[in-house]
């Protein structure tokens, strides 16, 4: 049996993971990672495209390829967003940092 894990982590957990869902069904976890996309475009935090150079703040990987990792990912995407450090004696500080959101398919027996 497989089952599908939707997770996110990014620049602001220093890479762990701060939010993930588990689903019986791929359509089901593909249906919630396009929900999260869709949040990611109306936040404030998401990069505008000129920040970036004129790339996109989102990309999406249909058919992402892993070479040497053992997870089978299914869809992945990497959203740039704002991150905001409060430093007391220097203010606040905003840098572009990056999010990973992307689903498992994860055998169980």
């Amino acid at each position: 049996m497989k089952i599908y894990r939707l997770q996110e982590s990014g620049s602001r957990s220093m890479g762990f993971t701060t939010f993930e869902k588990y689903f019986q069904h791929e359509s089901d976890a593909k249906k919630a990672f396009d929900e999260k996309i869709k949040e990611y475009r109306k936040s404030k935090d998401l990069v505008k495209r000129s920040d970036l150079d004129g790339q996109k703040p989102i990309r999406i990987d249909d058919n992402p390829r892993r070479f040497g990792i053992k997870k089978n990912v299914v869809k992945e995407a990497f959203i740039a967003v704002w991150d905001e450090f409060h430093i007391p004696e220097e203010g606040t500080e905003y840098d572009i940092g990056s999010l990973h959101l992307e689903i498992i398919e994860i055998e169980v027996a």
